[in-house]
């Protein structure tokens, strides 16, 4: 080779009997070992090599890859290092979960694939009652976050990718949260990567769709046969629902989200619908009636979030996930 080398120091094993190369980097690794933990490599080494014009580095063959240099250097150090691509709930980062999962889908190492999907599982539930815990106690997500709108959109083309259809729900739920609260963002969408594609593009308008249809204050507000006020609750109050039907339409699933949790000092957490009701002055009655007609609207939403969008049945959706995490994880 004519070309200068780099190699990786932490990937370069001196008694290792195979080279990795991608593009002017060079790990030095164990090729029985890779053959042990991707089929897809095994088969690679068993075929023939040609012996004249043998791609080479100091006696030892090299084999090329065509992927990303960082995202073969993440992916063998997870299968090499395993300490640097500890399991959920461990703090991971999100270039190197997308590398992994890509790499171990392309490359058929299913273990790295599970653990890379449990870390997704986590931050992209499928179930209302973890899109609501998930809003809530965002900082204690174990993955970090970059701009959201960035790592949406690549984690919603590599889901396409690996065929796990079932993170896409709540990956669009995200992303039209984002959109709908930086109407620029879409002005400025051909400078991401990967870009917005046409399928997204049509199913964030189909889920602001859904939304519209399934959540309305003038809806969810409902003067009870027991209600404590003499005058229908929020009667007089009906002109500022615009704006909170703003808030509504933002993050409806969410809408109530830390409704019964205390912070550290003692206080109730914030809580929009809470809000809302105290600026409508809602009689308890009320209250509780406004809060079971929220909870069901979700329900009939969530539901049918999947074909609004193209998308299997949530039966299917998480038949494959339970494929994909095995079954001792959890919905």
């Amino acid at each position: 080779m004519t070309v200068p080398l780099c190699k990786v120091g932490d990937l370069w094993f001196p008694d290792g009997n195979l080279l990795i190369r991608v593009g002017d980097r060079v790990c030095r690794v164990y090729q029985g070992f890779l053959a042990s933990q991707s089929p897809v490599m095994g088969d690679m080494f068993s075929f023939p090599q040609p012996s004249e014009g043998a791609d080479m580095v100091e006696g030892v063959p090299a084999v090329r890859l065509p992927d990303p240099p960082e995202e073969v250097t993440h992916w063998l150090r997870a299968m090499l290092l395993p300490w640097t691509f500890p399991g959920y709930p461990n703090y991971t980062e999100i270039d190197q979960l997308l590398a992994v999962l890509r790499l171990s889908h392309k490359y058929d190492v299913q273990y790295l694939r599970r653990r890379a999907l449990e870390h997704f599982a986590a931050l992209l539930p499928v179930d209302v009652d973890n899109v609501k815990a998930n809003a809530h106690h965002f900082k204690s997500r174990n993955i970090s976050h970059e701009c959201p709108l960035s790592v949406y959109l690549r984690i919603n083309s590599i889901a396409h990718e690996v065929g796990a259809l079932w993170l896409i729900p709540c990956i669009i739920y995200e992303l039209h949260q984002f959109m709908y609260d930086d109407p620029c963002a879409l002005d400025n969408i051909s400078t991401e990567s990967p870009p917005l594609t046409t399928q997204l593009l049509i199913r964030l308008y189909k889920i602001s769709h859904l939304i519209t249809q399934q959540f309305c204050l003038a809806h969810l507000v409902r003067h009870v046969a027991d209600c404590g006020q003499r005058q229908p609750c929020g009667a007089e109050r009906r002109v500022t629902r615009s704006d909170w039907d703003e808030e509504l339409h933002k993050d409806p699933v969410c809408f109530y989200s830390g409704l019964d949790e205390i912070a550290e000092d003692g206080k109730s957490v914030a809580c929009l619908g809470r809000g809302f009701e105290d600026t409508q002055n809602l009689c308890y009655s009320c209250r509780l009636d406004m809060r079971a007609r929220h909870l069901h609207a979700c329900k009939i939403f969530w539901n049918a979030l999947p074909k609004s969008l193209g998308l299997p049945m949530w039966k299917d959706l998480l038949a494959t996930k339970a494929s994909d995490l095995g079954d001792d994880m959890k919905t």
